[in-house]
């Protein structure tokens, strides 16, 4: 289920936290999410506790007023993003992320296809806040498409999707 809808015309950004709804292993995947159903297991839930309250963690960029990311992206988590493709072509796609550490990868599935993977989260320290990091050419059928972006390995945070039609 969309939490908010997002239809590409031609352009579009998707802001990280606005992943699809649903619970932990539906909509998305966290590891340390909280479980209010079984006794014994709270768990941490959203360390920000800012946005949504979920299990995803998510904090406020200090950097923009009323801008919120996905923090602390550790591998084996994954966020899943349902969007509306309003014409069918090839698109580019923008990811914005940094890492605090070196080695942190990134992958990104469509409709269960994977479409990229390993591929490398620049390090804050070396690039400063984000990065952009882009997968070129990714066929899109017009309708409802499911994009899940996966973390890889390490630990990252990640800002916003940005896709762009190139025909």
């Amino acid at each position: 289920i969309p939490f908010k809808q997002h239809r590409i015309a031609g352009s579009a950004i998707i802001p990280a936290v606005d992943y699809d709804l649903g619970r932990n292993g539906v909509a998305y995947f966290d590891r340390d999410t909280a479980n209010y159903w079984v006794a014994g297991l709270p768990g941490v839930g959203n360390k920000g506790r800012i946005y949504r309250n979920d299990g995803v963690d998510i904090r406020l960029d200090s950097s923009e007023k009323e801008s919120y990311y996905v923090s602390d992206f550790e591998k084996g988590e994954w966020l899943q993003f349902s969007v509306e493709v309003l014409k069918k072509g090839t698109y580019n796609i923008k990811l914005e992320l940094a890492s605090d550490t070196a080695n942190s990868k990134f992958g990104l599935h469509l409709i269960n296809k994977v479409v990229a993977t390993k591929i490398e989260v620049p390090e804050k320290s070396k690039t400063g806040k984000w990065q952009v990091q882009q997968i070129n050419n990714m066929a899109l059928d017009a309708g409802q498409n499911v994009m899940r972006i996966y973390a890889e390995e390490g630990r990252f945070s990640f800002k916003s999707i940005r896709v762009l039609k190139i025909n």
